[in-house]
């Protein structure tokens, strides 16, 4: 008769999300979306911590990804399709051109990302040994600030507690928060701190590039409710 396959320890992913993660590496490494979109797979250390980030111009551009996407790789329990403003794009245009994307090892655990006013963004990212750390928060107006002084290190990890309030307006924007990790030190993160997207990250490839430095991270949107 048939036989069920024991239940994979704990801490250990199940090769079923082995499987659909290089799936999805896969699509997304011939998939284009065009210059405002950008997704982020993370497979986590735990059995169904397999978890997908997608972010783009409009709802409907990201409901065409995810059709394309299940069609490739079938359905992740685990998907946020996050529609940005276009000050929000040249996040996405930085995020796609690096030499490592799709495939990046830094990934957030967070247990809520629509947050009340006045309470806090609380979570962790993981995989981070080794590596210079930084906490990046970019507004739906595009302004990228520092997030550094709300992380406390653990091993292998980070930990944030950061307060938020809601700031008003018609529009459910999303916030997005990005974990940047690089083996060297980036100094565009601290020199141009307050800037727009488009300037801040036109000038960390720049330094990238000439230092010539690996950047790993990763990204997820969050938004403050009234």
């Amino acid at each position: 008769g048939r036989t069920d396959p024991a239940p994979a320890p704990e801490g250990s992913t199940t090769a079923e999300d082995r499987a659909r993660y290089a799936a999805i590496l896969d699509h997304l490494k011939r998939y284009s979306g065009g210059s405002c979109f950008a997704a982020l797979p993370a497979l986590g250390d735990r059995a169904g911590q397999l978890t997908l980030d997608a972010f783009g111009e409009t709802t409907k551009r990201l409901d065409r990804f995810r059709a394309g996407l299940e069609e490739a790789a079938g359905i992740v329990p685990g998907t946020y399709l996050k529609p940005v403003s276009t000050a929000q794009c040249a996040t996405l245009s930085f995020i796609k051109q690096l030499p490592t994307y799709p495939e990046f090892g830094l990934y957030f655990e967070m247990a809520e990302r629509e947050i009340k006013s006045g309470n806090r963004l609380v979570g962790r990212i993981r995989n981070t040994s080794g590596l210079f750390l930084h906490l990046l928060l970019i507004d739906d107006e595009g302004t990228v600030q520092s997030l550094d002084s709300f992380l406390k290190f653990r091993a292998g990890a980070a930990e944030f507690s950061i307060p938020m309030t809601y700031q008003g307006g018609p529009i459910d924007t999303q916030q997005l928060i990005m974990a940047v990790g690089s083996p060297g030190r980036l100094d565009t993160i601290e020199d141009l701190n307050g800037a727009s997207a488009f300037a801040f990250f036109a000038a960390l490839e720049g330094e990238r590039a000439e230092k010539g430095l690996a950047v790993d991270l990763s990204m997820v949107a969050f938004s403050v409710q009234p």
